[in-house]
């Protein structure tokens, strides 16, 4: 079958840029279902990255459609949604370590990409600590609805006393 290879059309050269992680509005999150940027930006050829979009949209839809028919979450919806969002926070809490490591690692880099290194490090820090918070509230179920009231009652204007005063009444 050699007179097949001289047929075939060359693949197209490759761009001249890689394409960068889009900036992502938080009101759209919906937009962005199933990949993290963390994985697409590995995907620098524009063509191989929109596809690979195209495919978490799909996997998405998928998985929307059939929703009901899969078996409910053991502890509910919301708990199982936090603690989807808290490995979520982990992974981008090790990943920004890896960037800090990755920097300090003996490769020279320029003042920018130094100070971005400093930054993921006190960012990886963040994340840490709201990771870790929703973890302390998760663990603390009546701690954590106690302290629910304690702020509604706050924002009703009402103090502690009053609340306690109110309840017993």
């Amino acid at each position: 079958m050699p007179e097949l290879t001289q047929q075939c059309t060359p693949p197209p050269s490759p761009p001249e840029h890689a394409v960068s992680p889009p900036v992502i509005d938080p009101e759209r999150w919906e937009d962005f279902p199933c990949f993290r940027e963390i994985f697409l930006v590995m995907f620098t050829d524009a063509r191989a990255n929109e596809a690979m979009r195209r495919f978490g949209h799909l996997q998405y839809e998928m998985v929307i459609e059939t929703w009901g028919q899969w078996p409910d979450h053991r502890e509910g919806i919301f708990p199982a949604e936090m603690r989807a969002a808290v490995a979520d926070l982990r992974h981008v809490q090790r990943h920004l370590r890896y960037v800090l490591e990755w920097a300090g690692g003996g490769t020279t880099y320029s003042p920018l990409g130094m100070a971005y290194s400093r930054l993921a490090r006190d960012c990886g820090g963040e994340v840490e600590e709201i990771a870790a918070a929703i973890e302390a509230a998760m663990a603390d179920p009546r701690g954590t609805i106690e302290r629910h009231r304690v702020l509604l009652d706050a924002a009703a204007g009402l103090r502690p006393r009053e609340v306690a005063d109110a309840r017993q009444s």
